[in-house]
């Protein structure tokens, strides 16, 4: 890989996986921090805001950005997720999620992976047992490595499925699947998964907001609409949520 990689991470209440997550990019070698940089996305976190979290820690060696939606939307990640990759540098960019950990062996094996702009890439996945064991589990559909062009030529994600969590992932992953020349797995790059029985607010970007009214097994409208979207799929009127840069 040429250049620097940018990774991009949500972030909503989870003071400790965030904790976790700085003790294993502190670790980085400076070879590979050279080359890192950090988006990272506060979706509204009204009680542990990722600002205090970082201000309370040592920071990595590599540059961290902080924004932070300022209105606390349920299920918002595809406006979190859009502020990321508006907000980025131009060329290659990790897209994951807070509960997934790439170590800086796992790094350094993505910056020497002789990789195409033209393609989406995959990642293998262990879950962990405890803070040092786990076992090899399928991949994680939404951690990506690709461009912040192709990300955008894929239309980003569709703002109109915020307050419904698992409406937003799965139209967009089709909408790569149609601009991509290939989705390559590199199953040899492995993340790192940290449930809620080992981190138990791992899982906050996720459920820390339940009880939308978009809950996708109850609301069949919502499903239908989903589904059209996959095959027509034209999101707009990005960023329709206020935010702030924190650092």
């Amino acid at each position: 890989m040429k250049g620097n990689i940018t990774i991009t991470m949500l972030y909503y209440e989870s003071p400790e996986m965030l904790r976790l997550q700085l003790s294993y990019w502190r670790k980085y070698s400076k070879e590979v921090a050279d080359r890192v940089r950090m988006v990272l996305v506060d979706d509204g976190s009204p009680k542990f805001p990722a600002g205090d979290v970082l201000a309370s820690e040592s920071l990595p060696a590599f540059p961290v950005r902080l924004y932070r939606a300022t209105e606390n939307i349920i299920y918002n990640q595809a406006g979190a997720f859009n502020l990321a990759f508006t907000k980025i540098e131009d060329g290659w960019a990790l897209m994951s999620d807070m509960d997934h950990v790439i170590t800086s062996k796992n790094m350094e094996k993505l910056l020497a992976t002789k990789v195409d702009p033209g393609n989406v890439y995959r990642f293998g996945r262990v879950r962990m047992k405890n803070m040092v064991e786990g076992e090899v589990i399928h991949r994680h559909l939404d951690s990506i490595l690709l461009t912040k062009d192709m990300f955008w030529r894929a239309k980003g994600f569709d703002e109109d499925y915020r307050g419904y969590w698992n409406g937003v992932s799965e139209p967009f992953r089709k909408s790569l699947k149609r601009n991509a020349k290939e989705i390559i797995e590199l199953t040899d790059i492995k993340l790192l998964n940290f449930p809620v029985e080992v981190v138990p607010d791992s899982g906050n970007t996720v459920f820390g907001k339940a009880g939308s009214e978009y809950d996708i097994h109850t609301n069949s409208e919502m499903v239908t609409k989903r589904r059209r979207a996959c095959r027509d799929y034209q999101p707009k009127n990005y960023l329709r949520f206020k935010w702030e840069q924190v650092m």
